[in-house]
């Protein structure tokens, strides 16, 4: 089993959200500071800054094959989406979690501070 930290269009009440139905809500999570939120039109995409925030999201238990459904959706293959791990803030920083970190520019995107603005 995997702990899997979304932020975006896979969180309760989206449009990815039914790739998570049959998974372990764990409740309400946030990251540790030092990362960029940005909207990227219909989707946010969430960035690594050492100047960073906290980003507020939903922390699931995932199991492989849902891990691997979660790839093929963010585009890990063709490089919209790395799958990586980082820290999340309490009562969740006893363990990292895996998040998918936006890779292609956010040039000329609006930064955000959660999804949906």
């Amino acid at each position: 089993m995997h702990r899997v930290f979304v932020y975006g269009t896979l969180k309760r009440g989206f449009c990815r959200h039914p790739a998570l139905s049959a998974q372990k809500f764990l409740g309400v999570a946030t990251s540790a500071p030092g990362f960029r939120l940005f909207d990227m039109g219909s989707y946010p995409g969430m960035i690594a800054a050492d100047d960073g925030i906290s980003i507020e999201g939903e922390l699931y238990e995932v199991d492989g094959s849902c891990l691997a459904e979660l790839d093929i959706i963010e585009g890990v293959d063709q490089g919209l989406y790395g799958r990586e791990s980082i820290p999340l803030l309490a009562p969740w920083d006893d363990q990292p979690a895996l998040t998918y970190i936006y890779l292609q520019s956010t040039e000329g995107h609006v930064e955000i501070n959660r999804w949906p603005t």
